[in-house]
């Protein structure tokens, strides 16, 4: 005979909001839920929802935990390169974290160097300050560039998920239908080449936007270049 187990006497456990983080970071990029959050910490559902109201809210929170470790890369005299690498460095960094794809039309990713990574955004914007930009036109030109690296990493993401799909209908039907050109056409299909297609892309629209910037600043002191 099963023997019941007793229930559980005082006060339910006590939690803080990195709690949640610390276990959402573990399942942000998988299939979780408000009720299993709650499940894996001993909970109620409701003491998650007492700190983060809905479930973007709670990703928007672990995005800006993540990002507040983002290191920027160092500039070392040539502020287009190290925008360009910039851009390049949020595009691995979301594709490292696809979650944050989602995001990145929220207040979630690029006022997060504003906000919760201050020493962040203070090293960005007196790097190109002090390499001639105007305040104003450091700030367009980081905001830019993060915004394309974001959006680049998400078209990315989404190129590879479908690529996944395409792949598993192409194999159905070669099985059905052995020796097509459908299955031939399933083996080329390849995760690394649309992602190495928006990281050319990105290439690109960074250039355009460094372009951009060299023009708004023809009216101001020549940014400090390397040779």
């Amino acid at each position: 005979m099963a023997v019941a187990t007793p229930a559980r006497l005082g006060r339910p456990p006590r939690i803080g909001r990195e709690d949640i983080l610390d276990v959402l970071d573990r399942h942000a990029d998988g299939a979780w839920t408000m009720a299993s959050i709650a499940a894996e910490l001993g909970v109620s559902e409701a003491a998650i929802y007492y700190y983060y109201p809905t479930k973007g809210d709670l990703l928007a929170a672990l995005g800006q935990r993540m990002l507040a470790d983002f290191e920027l890369p160092k500039l070392a005299g040539d502020w287009a390169a190290w925008l360009r690498q910039l851009g390049h460095q949020i595009y691995d960094f979301v594709r490292r974290h696809p979650f944050l794809a989602d995001l990145g039309n929220s207040y979630a990713l690029a006022p997060s160097f504003a906000i919760p990574n201050f020493g962040a955004s203070e090293e960005m914007l007196s790097g190109l300050v002090a390499a001639g930009f105007t305040l104003t036109n450091a700030a367009t030109a980081s905001s830019l560039v993060l915004l394309l690296g974001t959006q680049y990493a998400a078209a990315a993401i989404s190129w590879i998920a479908r690529g996944a799909q395409l792949r598993q209908e192409f194999t159905r039907l070669a099985e059905a239908q052995p020796d097509t050109l459908l299955g031939q056409l399933a083996l080329t299909i390849s995760d690394e080449e649309p992602a190495r297609q928006s990281a050319d892309a990105l290439d690109v629209a960074l250039s355009i936007v460094i372009a951009g910037v060299r023009s708004e600043l023809i009216d101001q002191p020549s940014p400090k270049e390397t040779p």
